[in-house]
């Protein structure tokens, strides 16, 4: 091969790929779609609160899971996301100074993002 091309319309997470030999003959054309995990923590680090942005493909009720870097949950909370973009802070004035890793079922898929908590 001696061209690989990406290409991506504006706003857009889907991206074109192309592989082209050395004639410039194409040899395989794929859509490359990139899934925004749509999961963020801010500010992080934190001491006494954070705000979660969630967005969601549609309502669904579920759970955010605080693990310790040894793997032991040490919190969990209820929350209900609408179809969108949802933010939410919560307290963690309770959580000890370390490492956390934050986990949450979303559209059927598990994300985990690491809070560091000062």
């Amino acid at each position: 091969f001696t061209n690989i091309v990406l290409r991506s319309s504006p706003n857009t997470p889907i991206w074109e790929f192309e592989l082209l030999n050395q004639s410039g003959i194409m040899l395989s054309n794929k859509e490359l779609q990139l899934e925004d995990v749509g999961f963020y923590i801010y500010p992080n680090p934190t001491s006494e609160q954070v705000t979660f942005s969630i967005t969601a493909n549609e309502t669904q009720q579920t759970q955010l899971f605080f693990y310790a870097i040894d793997g032991k949950q040490c919190a969990s909370f209820d929350i209900m996301l609408s179809n969108g973009k949802n933010e939410f802070a919560q307290n963690i004035r309770n959580l000890e100074k370390g490492i956390y890793f934050v986990k949450i079922l979303v559209d059927n898929k598990y994300i985990t993002k690491k809070l560091i908590v000062n």
